[in-house]
């Protein structure tokens, strides 16, 4: 049950990590592509606006997978030092993005740098977690 909870939070941190991958790739090439590749980017756009669309909710979900996750572990295992760090990681960027969601209201800044700075940590603190549990 422990390592389930835990690949749930990895599998919606990951579709909630596409938003940057997919935002970035629609800039830098799809956007840039010639009219006659009007299908590729109807295609890459049918993709991309759920992933984006629903961003905070899989963030959301992670948070709400660690929380089982970690009730679970705590009450029938013993904590790991680098599941404390991940988990630790994992809620200073959901507070991040509830920041910049509530009080900035989507608009760019400071914020919007450290969110993404520690979701690209979270990619090390899960990795380490599961190497070193």
């Amino acid at each position: 049950m422990g390592e389930f909870l835990g690949w749930c939070i990895v599998v919606t941190y990951g579709v909630a990590m596409l938003n940057f991958f997919l935002k970035r790739i629609n800039r830098y090439y799809i956007s840039k592509l010639p009219k006659e590749k009007a299908v590729v980017k109807d295609y890459f756009s049918k993709i991309m606006k759920p992933i984006v669309k629903y961003h905070r909710y899989f963030g959301l979900l992670a948070a709400l997978a660690l929380t089982i996750h970690f009730l679970y572990i705590y009450l029938n295992y013993w904590i790991s030092t680098t599941g404390v760090i991940a988990a630790i990681t994992l809620v200073v960027l959901v507070v991040l993005g509830l920041y910049g969601y509530l009080i900035k209201k989507g608009k760019k800044g400071n914020w919007l740098f450290l969110h993404r700075f520690v979701a690209f940590l979270m990619i090390f603190a899960i990795s380490l977690h599961i190497l070193k549990r």
